[in-house]
């Protein structure tokens, strides 16, 4: 089994409209969001459908994603292997899912940090059909610092297809579920 969790990065600061896009920070509400997100992720192991423990991060190097990397960061019991992704700032679907593909087999539970609308996207796409109201949320809007997870029958990241992926949880930082 493969686990994914895509994180889009928590909410960002616009007043300062100088600022490249690559350069904006997190704003006051992203910098309560991003750790809230990542004490929900750090309590998986207490959950009944629980993926493994995160062993591996592909985070965005554009500021937003690393700040919300580093509030994860924090709230995370075991520290998973980090790798900068720089093909993954403002990245399509398909180029996203040419990353995913491209993973180590030796992670487990991959987390990938980065932005919509890709990310939206790409949740779309991987989920099997379903009824359940984590999977019409999903439909309806990615916002930020939502959170994503689905369980792959795969054995090789490069085995992942559109429409293949279990959704385990989606949550969003206004609805963590409690601890």
């Amino acid at each position: 089994m493969k686990y994914l969790t895509l994180l889009r990065h928590a909410k960002s600061s616009w007043t300062d409209l100088a600022i490249d896009d690559f350069e904006r920070p997190l704003a006051p509400r992203g910098q309560q969001a991003a750790p809230a997100m990542g004490r929900y992720l750090a309590g998986f192991s207490d959950r009944q459908e629980c993926p493994p423990p995160i062993d591996l991060i592909f985070c965005s190097p554009a500021k937003r994603a690393a700040q919300t990397l580093q509030a994860v960061l924090v709230e995370l019991s075991q520290r998973p292997t980090v790798e900068w992704q720089d093909r993954l700032y403002l990245a399509s679907t398909g180029k996203l899912l040419q990353i995913l593909h491209e993973a180590p087999d030796s992670a487990t539970h991959l987390l990938m940090i980065g932005h919509n609308p890709g990310f939206h996207e790409l949740a779309v796409k991987l989920s099997q059909p379903d009824t359940g109201a984590p999977y019409k949320a999903l439909h309806q809007k990615f916002p930020t610092a939502a959170a994503a997870t689905w369980r792959f029958a795969v054995k090789s990241w490069r085995d992942i297809k559109p429409a293949r992926g279990q959704l385990l949880a989606f949550e969003r930082p206004k609805h963590p579920q409690p601890q």
